[in-house]
């Protein structure tokens, strides 16, 4: 299976081999990805000579920490948690790493290494980072054969160890396809007090919390709020006239408004431009009524933003005295 950022390990010299000697690996290998340590080639009943001899010929190379795989294979996040968890037993994928396991998809910088979870300090080890935490029972999971952060829980200190921009990255994506538990969320940074970057979780959180996608959303919402306007929830998708799925950053399902935020960073760019605009054309034939607001609007205008969304409410509770019987 090929996974997002793998790479095929072919570090062998310029020479002849025996195909047997190439190809035969441990049996330990098929629980671990292909993966293996050495220790398990010995217990096989290889002699040090004869795992010296795949070493320097290449047919065995290094992949992280202690564990080594046939040339060849192909290394992807998966292999790499194997051997992790072949190096440090007692440790579990962490953070930044567990997420990417979770869901390929994420927008998470690439990394070359591996964040691990251990009971117990211990030195790096090549492409593995260990982190000395504690751990709540709850956050621990099974993952194919890998023990790993569970999703929520590994979101939360993902926020805490990225960058900021990055982090922010993250949560606008998870938020816009409503893939946050907000009460395993809670819970999960109830146990995060004190962690690394807990005043950049916090601020995330309550992004999380307000289902806003960035800080513009969050400004948009305490706008609302301060206003009294209710009845609307954020990020919800909505329908276009062709049956496509689209996302509103604040809707009013009752009155069938959907509001969007057009933030200069995701919305200046030319294919962003024209795409918004047939999004809102393909809503506008559905039947319902569509508001756009930018960053200058909602900062130097709110009283004209909260005017012309009560104005569209009104005109929607008109509408339906009239069309309704």
């Amino acid at each position: 299976m090929r996974h997002s950022g793998s790479v095929r390990i072919d570090k062998r010299p310029n020479r002849r081999h025996d195909p047997e000697i190439d190809s035969w690996v441990p049996k330990a290998a098929g629980r671990h990805g292909g993966l293996f340590l050495l220790a398990h080639a010995r217990q096989a009943g290889l002699s040090q000579a004869q795992v010296q001899y795949r070493l320097r010929s290449g047919a065995w190379v290094p992949v992280a920490g202690a564990a080594y795989a046939p040339a060849g294979l192909l290394i992807g996040p998966f292999e790499l948690a194997h051997a992790a968890m072949l190096t440090w037993p007692d440790g579990m994928i962490w953070g930044p790493s567990a997420l990417r396991l979770w869901d390929p998809l994420l927008p998470l910088p690439e990394e070359p290494d591996v964040h691990v979870a251990v009971p117990h300090r211990r030195s790096r080890r090549p492409r593995l980072i260990p982190h000395c935490v504690r751990l709540s029972p709850a956050a621990r999971s099974d993952h194919r054969q890998i023990s790993i952060q569970e999703p929520t829980y590994a979101l939360v200190t993902a926020l805490g160890v990225l960058g900021f921009s990055e982090a922010e990255h993250v949560v606008a994506w998870m938020v816009a396809r409503n893939m946050v538990d907000l009460k395993t969320f809670e819970e999960a940074l109830l146990w995060s007090r004190g962690a690394p970057g807990a005043a950049q979780v916090q601020l995330l959180a309550s992004r999380i919390r307000a289902h806003a996608a960035s800080g513009l959303e969050l400004d948009f919402s305490d706008l609302l709020h301060l206003h009294g306007i209710e009845g609307w929830e954020g990020n919800v998708p909505v329908r276009t006239a062709s049956g496509r799925r689209v996302s509103a950053d604040a809707y009013f399902r009752a009155e069938r408004l959907a509001i969007f935020i057009d933030g200069r960073r995701y919305h200046s760019d030319r294919q962003t431009f024209e795409h918004d605009r047939s999004v809102q054309n393909g809503l506008v034939l559905a039947g319902e009524l569509v508001l756009r607001f930018t960053y200058a609007r909602i900062h130097e205008d709110p009283q004209g933003v909260i005017a012309e969304i009560l104005a569209a409410l009104e005109t929607r509770a008109r509408q339906s005295v009239i069309y309704c019987p």
